[in-house]
């Protein structure tokens, strides 16, 4: 008897094997640095590009208004801010993973991509340092 309005079912898929404890943290390690790769690197350089063009304006002397001025300084504060607050949420996602113990290939790819992100964060701050420098003239 043909049941009606129903579609024969198909077996499932067989369960997805799960991964060692030390694969599947190298694999959260690495996601987090592509996602930060692909995401917060582009607007990192962007804020380092336009802070640059900034100060670079500034040093030539170029004579921009003072509402254009504060506007230029408040966008660079805002994207200083922005990128800063993405890399200390990428640092955090990173500390959270969980490093199995006796495993110091993933204890080591953690510290370099926190290394990483760290470094990322020292330009945007260094760059932050010359604007205000800039602003203050």
């Amino acid at each position: 008897m043909k049941e009606s309005g129903r579609t024969p079912s198909r077996p499932s898929p067989p369960p997805a094997p799960q991964l060692a404890p030390e694969v599947r943290a190298i694999h959260q390690i690495d996601t987090i640095l592509a996602e930060m790769q692909t995401t917060v690197q582009p607007l990192m350089h962007g804020y380092l590009q336009e802070a640059e063009a900034y100060i670079s304006s500034k040093a030539a002397g170029a004579g921009f208004s003072s509402e254009d001025t504060q506007r230029m300084e408040k966008r660079l504060k805002e994207e200083h801010a922005r990128v800063g607050e993405l890399l200390l949420q990428g640092l955090m996602k990173v500390d959270g993973v969980v490093v199995p113990d006796g495993h110091d290939e993933v204890r080591s790819r953690r510290k370099e991509v926190v290394r990483t992100l760290n470094r990322w964060l020292e330009q945007v701050d260094a760059m932050k340092d010359k604007v205000q420098e800039k602003t203050k003239l």
